[in-house]
């Protein structure tokens, strides 16, 4: 399928649907990754660990943090302090669908 890009009312739209499903599925962990680590902050979370989706489609750096865990605020060794974490690498971050798991 070609992705037909094309200006409408003042915005750019596209009709290709896996780039509107990386976007939908970047931002949403985006924003989940940050709502768990901040509520892991209130419940005074000290660590925490990587936990992959499990399947073919996990990128290699995220297998090999898989059961990592380090201290809250720490970055893991690919740059993120928790899994699809705004200030890390876009390479790490863009359709990542891993999740931090509170150690307790």
């Amino acid at each position: 399928m070609t992705a037909a890009v094309t200006p409408k009312s003042g915005c750019w739209t596209t009709t290709e649907p896996s780039r509107a499903l990386t976007i939908a599925r970047t931002e949403t962990g985006q924003a989940a990754g940050a709502a768990r680590d901040a509520a892991m902050g209130q419940m005074q979370v000290v660590k925490h660990r990587w936990v992959t989706a499990g399947d073919e489609h996990v990128r290699q750096s995220h297998q090999m943090l898989s059961g990592v865990v380090v201290e809250r605020g720490q970055a893991f060794t690919n740059g993120c302090r928790f899994p699809c974490d705004f200030g890390g690498p876009a390479g790490e971050i863009i359709n990542c669908r891993c999740v931090a798991a509170p150690v307790v």
